[in-house]
């Protein structure tokens, strides 16, 4: 089975990086009260910032790639940096999915997966693929 984060994820993750980076924005602008000559640089390197930065959350999580097959787990990420990271299920050693209000509304989950060397982080997914990631890695 193979799968990819849905929409809701990407608008999920612009809105909490927007949040983030709404007070930092702010500091800037008053910031720039005080030195009024660079409202013009600021202004447009800020514009040029969030604007690669909405774009670059998108196609990141559009590169995300989820295979569960027979008994190996496969995640394959990333846009200048591509990663592949391998589990065999028998190495799985902890399973756990977190939700949050809002993701709960939006049916989503985050899986984690510890293994003996380190953990894989999935951001959020449909609910009803998180229960078919846990059910196949249990070899259910």
């Amino acid at each position: 089975m193979t799968f990819a984060l849905p929409n809701k994820t990407r608008i999920l993750w612009q809105l909490r990086t927007g949040f983030i980076i709404a007070p930092i924005y702010a500091l800037i602008v008053g910031f720039c009260r005080i030195y009024p000559s660079i409202v013009l640089p600021t202004a447009i390197v800020l514009s040029i910032g969030s604007v690669f930065l909405l774009i670059y959350i998108s196609f990141y999580l559009k590169s995300y790639k989820i295979t569960v097959d027979g008994s190996i787990f496969y995640l394959s990420k990333g846009i200048i940096f591509k990663s592949t990271v391998i589990i065999p299920n028998p190495s799985i050693a902890f399973k756990k999915s977190i939700s949050t209000p809002l993701t709960r509304y939006l049916n989503l989950k985050c899986v984690i997966l510890k293994i003996a060397y380190g953990w894989v982080f999935i951001p959020e997914i449909d609910c009803e693929v998180v229960e078919r990631i846990i059910g196949t890695v249990n070899n259910e």
